[in-house]
């Protein structure tokens, strides 16, 4: 019986944690983004990294679905509600360097990727969310 219990609780965690969460990007053409989510980038490139919208082009727009609130971008020791967020992975170019962010679904919440490289802005803070 406790080797069946074993078995039905590893099964479980194996769906839930590597199985049906992992739903794969889709991309989606940058002109049929959501034109609030495309706002709330371009104010945080210009409030955050100091880039106005006219020195940036959004490259790529993802439609992900992330395994927490924190957007898959945890800070540590950062608590994170364990939840699937809908939201974008989207693709900017800079004059600093391209930048990856993660966002929810409405753009109020969005989070860096750590660049790697010279190219990389220095020390970008975590912005509360927008709304």
């Amino acid at each position: 019986m406790l080797q069946h219990l074993w078995t039905v609780i590893m099964t479980v965690l194996l769906f839930c944690g590597w199985g049906w969460n992992n739903s794969p990007a889709i991309a989606i053409p940058v002109d049929a983004a959501p034109p609030t989510v495309i706002e709330h980038v371009q104010q945080f490139l210009s409030q955050e990294v100091h880039v106005a919208p006219s020195q940036s082009e959004i490259q790529q727009v993802e439609s992900v679905t992330w395994h927490d609130a924190c957007l898959d971008l945890a800070e540590p020791g950062e608590l994170c509600a364990q939840m699937l967020t809908p939201g974008y992975a989207i693709t900017v170019k800079t004059p600093k360097g391209t930048m990856a962010l993660h966002t929810n679904q409405q753009g109020t919440s969005i989070r860096p990727e750590p660049m790697v490289g010279e190219t990389a802005p220095a020390n970008i803070p975590m912005p509360p969310p927008l709304g």
